[in-house]
């Protein structure tokens, strides 16, 4: 199986476009649905975006103070008339797929016809990871599009938007990314795929 201590990276399909971070947490889910999704998933964020440029990636992090088991969870970006998870394409996580307390998982985009992975470092297109993940499906940034964090039910854990107010200049690098590291808010940063964030 596939166990990630530090870094991993996952591709999507691109698309163009921006937003304003409105990440949420679907806390009251287990009370509401009945559903045995365990707390530390919400530790699970949307910790970067590059959604513009040659290569297109975004990350995951886990704020948590253990390791987090992915499998079967999964990511999807969002139905453009309702704002809804699009879970017909989502990333499934392969069996086996964790990241450690303080981990990195840098999601890529772009990838259409790809199958999720894990692939070698040389085939991700993102200096850092030594493997990555793919998904089919990418982040408006025009639009603020959100990506959303799903259980194994499909049930929404967390909701990103991509924060197009920030006026990123991504022909320079830059991303944007939580200040501190995996809990503050979205803001215009030096792109660190697979390592911690800075300004």
């Amino acid at each position: 199986p596939m166990r990630i201590f530090g870094i991993v990276l996952i591709a999507l399909v691109a698309c163009n476009g921006g937003g304003d971070d409105t990440s949420t947490t679907n806390a009251d889910a287990s009370t509401s649905t009945q559903t045995t999704t365990p707390a530390a998933a919400s530790s699970i964020v949307v910790n970067e975006f590059n959604a513009v440029g040659t290569v297109e990636w975004l990350e995951l992090a886990n704020g948590g103070t253990e390791s987090f088991d992915l499998s079967g969870y999964g990511l999807a970006d969002s139905d453009k008339d309702t704002g809804a998870p699009k879970t017909d394409d989502k990333l499934t996580f392969p069996a086996g797929t964790s990241i450690a307390a303080g981990g990195k998982l840098v999601i890529v985009v772009s990838k259409k016809d790809s199958t999720p992975g894990p692939h070698p470092s040389a085939e991700c297109g993102v200096t850092g990871p030594e493997t990555c993940l793919m998904a089919t499906w990418g982040v408006s940034a025009s639009n603020g599009e959100q990506v959303h964090f799903l259980s194994p039910s499909n049930e929404v854990i967390t909701s990103t938007a991509y924060p197009r107010n920030l006026g990123i200049d991504s022909a320079n690098g830059q991303t944007a990314c939580r200040i501190p590291d995996a809990t503050g808010e979205l803001a215009t940063c030096a792109g660190t795929p697979g390592t911690a964030n800075h300004q």
